[in-house]
């Protein structure tokens, strides 16, 4: 499940909550993407998310690339679950661990 809400300083705040894997990320690509484009700065929150997979590391890439070139912030509210740290490292992704500032 995904939550979108853009508060009036400009923050674009997605709460990811389920299964962030294949099945579902088309439907979390589109609904940021939607909402992107109006945002000053990303928040996001994934710590009530069940399970992983390497679709959702694609879409933060794409994510960071994206806010990077536009000159906006990506952020994390909230601890990561223990799940999405064991994929990033088993994939080996750690550039994206760098670039996110995720060394939990």
């Amino acid at each position: 499940m995904i939550e979108l809400k853009i508060s009036e300083n400009g923050t674009l705040n997605i709460e990811l909550s389920g299964d962030l894997t294949l099945q579902n990320i088309t439907e979390i690509k589109t609904k940021i993407e939607a909402e992107l484009a109006n945002s000053k700065s990303v928040v996001i929150e994934h710590q009530q998310a069940e399970s992983f997979d390497v679709s959702y590391l694609q879409v933060l890439h794409a994510l960071y690339n994206y806010t990077s070139m536009n000159n906006q912030v990506i952020s994390f509210n909230g601890n990561h679950p223990a799940e999405f740290i064991t994929l990033l490292k088993n994939a080996g992704d750690y550039t994206l661990l760098k670039k996110l500032d995720l060394h939990n």
